[in-house]
């Protein structure tokens, strides 16, 4: 059986944050992806998720 990447965003994430990594960031956020069978946008905003949740102050901001 095929694993297949998971393909849509969740309702709502329509504000795109560009940001720069070095290359090796970008292949350990790749391997990743490829683990956990995400694309890399989604990993990343996974990350980006997980580390919001380690900071108590940006979960209380409402902008």
């Amino acid at each position: 059986m095929t694993q297949t990447r998971r393909r849509q965003s969740p309702h709502g994430c329509n504000r795109p944050i560009m940001t720069i990594v070095t290359q090796e960031e970008r292949e350990q956020v790749e391997a990743l992806a490829e683990r956990e069978l995400r694309s890399l946008s989604g990993t990343v905003r996974m990350l980006m998720l997980k580390g919001l949740e380690q900071t108590p102050a940006a979960a209380k901001s409402t902008h």
